[in-house]
């Protein structure tokens, strides 16, 4: 997911290819290009997160995943801040931990 700043809404991308750790020797790794504009997150993530479910067994989804960065993004300038809400955000829907949460932010300065 890209959390564009110009706009404040976030993009979910088609990530090409196979996941990591979904084999162990890969023989074809496609290669493709994203442009960040000066402010812009490149979110990346974990199945976990996505697939956390609720009591009910509702999954967490990718929806709410763009919403919870579009949020934190909009009132957060530390990276550190942005993931913590996140992730807060996640913990409060999910009934239990089931898989890992794994979530990197990486901004555009310049």
């Amino acid at each position: 997911m890209v959390w564009r700043k110009a706009t404040g809404k976030t993009d979910v991308l088609e990530a090409p290819g196979p996941w990591l750790g979904i084999k162990r020797d890969l023989e074809d790794i496609p290669v493709s290009s994203l442009s960040l504009a000066r402010g812009d997150l490149l979110c990346l993530y974990s199945d976990g997160l996505i697939e956390a479910r609720d009591a009910k067994g509702e999954l967490f989804d990718m929806d709410r995943l763009a919403n919870a960065l579009e949020h934190a993004a909009s009132h957060h300038e530390s990276l550190q801040t942005i993931a913590d809400e996140m992730l807060q955000a996640v913990a409060a829907h999910a009934h239990e931990r089931e898989d890992d949460w794994t979530l990197l932010l990486i901004r555009r300065a310049a």
